[in-house]
């Protein structure tokens, strides 16, 4: 069995250290047990990002990041990375501003606003060689139209990389 590292834990989850500095749980231990392993939270987010992003070469390709927030798995540094979202980053601030899970400091500044138009014309008609969605998919109310608008972006051969809660 791995022994737990709480300074491991709460640097790859800063939300999580936040809702514990908060006193909404006693440690990320406690965090972890009642909900990060259900949420399939890694020790290590590098881990966690080499796992999603094993075999993209990141560096060479184009993707779409839906739904980054503040913890984007692809940086602005990392590659060429179109982030989409619902609203712009000011309304993520303000929304998540009291929320002790979400530091507000770092959500990205998003490029696309996807709602009203689809994302084809949201990004500009462009082709993308990747789309990744985490924690996203479990909020999405029709599916099927948004993985249709997903393949209408993706170029021949491109791939979608999903993170869904394992909420067994």
């Amino acid at each position: 069995m791995i022994e737990f590292d709480e300074a491991s834990y709460l640097a790859c989850n800063p939300d999580v250290k936040a809702a514990v500095e908060a006193g909404h749980f006693q440690s990320g231990e406690q965090h972890f047990l009642l909900q990060g392993r259900h949420e399939n939270r890694l020790f290590d987010h590098t881990k966690r990002a080499d796992k999603i992003l094993a075999e993209l070469d990141i560096s060479r390709l184009t993707g779409v990041e839906i739904g980054p927030l503040a913890n984007p798995l692809v940086t602005k540094n990392d590659g060429e990375i179109i982030y989409v979202d619902f609203a712009d980053a000011a309304f993520s601030r303000a929304k998540y501003k009291d929320d002790p899970k979400v530091d507000v400091s770092r959500i990205v500044e998003v490029d696309a606003i996807w709602g009203s138009q689809t994302l084809s014309e949201a990004i500009g008609g462009r082709k993308v060689d990747y789309v990744l969605a985490s924690h996203v998919v479990e909020h999405v109310p029709d599916l099927l139209s948004w993985l249709e608008e997903i393949r209408a972006v993706l170029k021949p051969g491109g791939t979608l990389r999903l993170v869904v809660p394992d909420k067994r």
